[in-house]
């Protein structure tokens, strides 16, 4: 019995000499809830940092339906991480097109350029990738953070296309 007080002893002196010792150092071992803060800190950084660049896409995908005429289709703004894109309207075709080429490669050609007198700006006219007619790229709103940044439907003509809410949006990559 008195070798296992002795032992205890010897323990409880070795635990309070590192005790003493931290003590003056101002060195405290982290405790439990240190230690879980710690993590929790460390995910929720790694989080913020990786977080927007999973969920940066290059491009949408909107369901589009016009209150006037019922026009209904998707249109795809912006492109991927391997491809750039160019998207229109192609009247004789009827329809949203899309000019695709490779990122890094050089942008097509326009067919020809002409002048806003609204904007003042040269438009770049293109040939449809569909038939032999031209289109004109998409000129957007840079407010519309919840559609594709314009709302004129091509069909009729009137400002009542809109993102059809009832349908997912798609972000491609």
């Amino acid at each position: 019995m008195k070798r296992t007080t002795q032992r205890s002893r010897a323990c409880f002196d070795r635990f309070e000499r590192r005790l003493h010792a931290r003590a003056k150092a101002n060195v405290h071992p982290p405790n439990n809830e240190e230690s879980k803060m710690t993590t929790r800190t460390s995910f929720l950084a790694l989080t913020i940092l990786l977080v927007p660049a999973l969920t940066a896409f290059a491009g949408m995908d909107y369901p589009m339906k016009c209150k006037n005429c019922g026009f209904t289709c998707r249109v795809q703004i912006g492109g991927g991480m391997g491809f750039e894109q160019i998207t229109g309207f192609c009247v004789e075709a009827g329809k949203f097109v899309y000019l695709q080429w490779k990122r890094g490669e050089k942008k097509p050609e326009p067919m020809a350029k002409v002048w806003d007198s609204a904007t003042g700006k040269m438009i770049e006219i293109y040939k449809c990738p569909d038939c032999p007619q031209p289109f004109i790229p998409l000129r957007r709103k840079a407010n519309d953070a919840d559609g594709p940044g314009f709302d004129h439907c091509p069909k009729c003509g009137k400002q009542t296309f809109q993102v059809d809410k009832a349908q997912g949006i798609i972000a491609f990559d």
